[in-house]
């Protein structure tokens, strides 16, 4: 990872239900750069549509599904303006 890129980045971590995506969701509205957190999209979109690609009925499918588009996430922000908030 180029040295550029990691200055202007930034990771939110936390426990379950610590309020991570709230965070990113109110920073992002401020118009700051966010990328979105995979595994709770990957969930959400699982459940809208009845799918099988959950953490308690298919775990290995879902992380396989969490790291693609964690791949994806990451390669996409690099085309966004600092800081960006992960």
């Amino acid at each position: 990872m180029s040295k550029q890129f990691t200055e202007g980045c930034y990771v939110i971590t936390g426990a379950s239900g610590a309020g991570k995506s709230t965070l990113v969701a109110a920073l992002g509205d401020l118009g700051y750069a966010t990328v979105p957190e995979a595994a709770l999209d990957v969930l959400r979109e699982q459940q809208k549509r009845g799918g099988s690609i959950l953490p308690w009925t298919n775990r290995p499918a879902f992380m396989e599904e969490v790291l693609k588009r964690n791949i994806r996430n990451h390669q996409a922000a690099h085309s966004l303006r600092a800081p960006r908030l992960l």
